[in-house]
């Protein structure tokens, strides 16, 4: 049972091709499109304006986050496009909800669940054989991002209620994407298909499934809950995370896989890195081929036309104050230091504007982006190394020792490159603080303390005696101004005192007794001296 989920109404398309008509799961598809419509609705083209150039460091490290969204399809994409395209439209043709044969088989399937058996094969199926691929290569060339982009194509869900005037009430999901789940198991594989199921269309598949264990009786629930809901395509992706020993061994694995296809009747589109060639080998990459799809290795793009253009769309997003013109030599060190890998390309681009604006020289340079990729690319120097190589056995050994997770690997880069930028401009930042701070206060000081040397010392000694970052700035200036008003005071008695001292008018008593002692002179003769006291003859004259 669905809860109560809002779905887009299928809107039905006359469809061209005999084949095609007269099936609503084909016709609820959006029309198949020309290369250059296709193109247009996978390019995705960030906005930019060159202003942004003279905003702070921190707004234009939100800036930089763009440059993740430019995506330019190129010919692997285009024709991704129109494989998938192809495959989930062969894939509806046999299960044509308003073919009798469809409904009997559907309701033998549910009956032989519900007895703990395993459903038949669709004789039709049998006919014509499901179709799927494998898309196989290095880290980072865009094999998970253009399979999203061409997913963005189609509606994820759509609820069907009427056809040609006549009830028809089904859900129709187009394609479900799966990440090969953390502990590498197949039964964990077959949990997420439950659960992203759930997440989808509001259902409890895995609440209701969970319990069962083995592989070979979630399969086939697996295989009617597609076709119940009409599943036009299941990815799998990462799928080099699936463990063998987990799995039961390699003929298990491909076991596994083989069974997936035939069983399910549902094209299976499998995406993994160079070293998922050692599980899609043998029985199953035969099965592809014989499907008229086939396996597609994606490699690294070759130093060409295509990659000039790519790298001169997104050159466009610099956000540095002095922008630079992309020329050859700047070319050429891009696609060595990412060896033909677009998003490395693209991290190294992001990676090098980090350093120039955060380090203030606001220019990318070609010894910038080796230096940037250099400094914070160390951990995928073997794989870059290999693929320098060409030696496939290594690139192989490589990816078996340790698996690049771009993304992640990046965003801690990201993180690192930003915090050591960051406490270093705070540095900064606090040093002009405490400055205008000190200047503030001393300004506002001046106007009631006229001597300019006092008002600096009092500034200075309240920058030493208080942490400033805990004061407002009222508290600090009358901490300054109490001190200042102290030193004054201590100024101006000191002045009285030597303004006073020595300086006496005439017979001042002071004044003679003073010159006595530095003349080393009885007092009693100073004093005699200037008749201020009587001579003894003059007691006895008369």
């Amino acid at each position: 049972m669905h809860t109560d989920m809002h779905f887009p109404e299928a809107i039905y398309n006359k469809q061209p091709l005999i084949e095609y008509q007269d099936n609503p799961l084909i016709e609820a598809l959006p029309p198949i499109l020309s290369m250059s419509e296709v193109a247009r609705l996978m390019t995705v083209i960030p906005p930019f304006n060159e202003e942004e150039r003279q905003l702070s460091n921190e707004l234009r490290f939100h800036c930089l986050q763009r440059t993740f969204d430019y995506f330019q399809p190129f010919e692997a994409h285009l024709a991704l496009e129109r494989k998938i395209s192809a495959i989930i439209r062969q894939g509806y043709i046999n299960r044509n909800p308003l073919d009798r044969d469809h409904a009997i088989y559907m309701n033998k399937s549910y009956q032989a669940l519900m007895q703990g058996k395993m459903p038949e094969l669709d004789q039709a199926n049998k006919k014509r054989r499901v179709q799927g691929f494998s898309i196989i290569g290095v880290s980072g060339i865009g094999k998970s991002t253009g399979i999203e982009r061409v997913l963005n194509i189609y509606p994820q869900v759509l609820r069907h209620s009427k056809y040609n005037e006549k009830s028809l009430v089904l859900t129709q999901v187009p394609w479900l994407k799966l990440e090969c789940p953390s502990d590498g198991s197949t039964k964990g594989l077959c949990n997420a298909f439950f659960m992203e199921m759930d997440k989808l269309l509001g259902t409890e598949y895995f609440a209701r499934h969970q319990g069962k264990t083995a592989t070979n009786t979630l399969l086939p629930l697996m295989g009617h809950i597609a076709r119940a809901n009409n599943l036009g395509v299941l990815i799998v992706d990462e799928i080099q995370h699936l463990s063998l020993q987990k799995s039961g061994g390699k003929e298990n694995m491909l076991n596994f896989f083989v069974t997936l296809v035939n069983t399910i009747g549902i094209p299976v589109i499998l995406i993994g890195t160079n070293k998922a060639f050692d599980i899609l080998n043998g029985e199953f990459r035969q099965a592809l081929r014989g499907t008229g799809q086939g396996n597609s290795p994606w490699q690294r793009m070759e130093r060409n036309k295509t990659w000039d253009l790519l790298m001169t769309g997104l050159w466009e997003y610099q956000w540095t104050k002095h922008p630079v013109k992309l020329d050859d030599e700047l070319k050429k060190i891009l696609y060595d230091e990412s060896q033909g890998i677009l998003d490395l390309a693209k991290k190294i681009f992001y990676l090098s504007q980090m350093d120039a604006i955060f380090k203030g020289t606001e220019k990318l340079t070609g010894e910038l982006l080796r230096s940037s990729a250099r400094n914070y690319l160390k951990l995928l120097k073997p794989m870059l190394d290999a693929l320098r190589s060409g030696d496939k056995e290594k690139l192989r050994k490589y990816e078996d020792l340790k698996p690049v997770d771009f993304d992640e690997y990046v965003e801690g880069l990201k993180e690192r490159i930003f915090l050591e930028n960051f406490m270093e401009y705070e540095a900064e930042k606090s040093k002009e603080t405490e400055q205008d701070l000190r200047r503030m206060l001393v300004a506002k000081l001046a106007e009631k303390i006229r001597d300019s040397k006092i008002v600096q010392s009092s500034v200075k000694t309240v920058f030493n005696t208080l942490n400033i970052t805990n004061y407002d700035f009222q508290h600090l200036y009358d901490n300054a101004l109490q001190i200042a008003e102290e030193k004054v005071n201590k100024k101006m008695n000191q002045k009285k005192k030597s303004q006073t001292k020595g300086n006496y008018e005439g017979n001042d008593l002071r004044k003679l007794l003073e010159e006595s002692i530095k003349n080393q002179r009885s007092i009693y003769d100073v004093l005699n001296e200037n008749d201020l006291i009587a001579s003894p003859y003059e007691d006895f004259k008369y």
